[in-house]
């Protein structure tokens, strides 16, 4: 189980990496700002990225206000891009496939249910 949650989590990363976020929301400051990935939730379940043997890893994504983010895994892996807030629905679009988030409890929650979701929180 963990060698299938950790493949779809690198999974999940390299999408996260690609992104290109589209539009601006009604009320987007409560997303603007840095954000670190700080972890995975399978089947309702948080987990750390330590709890993976993966607390090396650093992903950010960095939203403004005029819509942009800027979502960097390393210095090599830099994706620039906009972004959508409809009320706490994130959408996030990547070479023609979005993939939608959302901002509950103060994270972000970046996946489906099938998959699973990578969180990030605000740094």
């Amino acid at each position: 189980m963990k060698k299938r949650v950790l493949s779809i989590l690198t999974v999940i990363l390299m999408m996260t990496c690609m992104l290109a976020v589209t539009g601006c929301g009604k009320d987007n400051t409560g997303v603007v700002g840095t954000w670190q990935l700080t972890g995975w939730e399978v089947n309702g379940t948080e987990q750390s990225l330590e709890d993976y043997g993966m607390q090396d890893v650093e992903s950010t994504m960095t939203f403004t206000e005029e819509g942009e983010v800027t979502i960097e895994m390393s210095e090599d892996n830099v994706a620039d891009g906009t972004w959508k807030l409809d009320d706490d629905t994130l959408e996030v679009t990547a070479s023609g496939a979005t993939q939608t988030g959302t901002l509950k409890n103060g994270k972000i929650y970046l996946g489906d249910d099938k998959n699973g979701y990578a969180i990030y929180e605000k740094k």
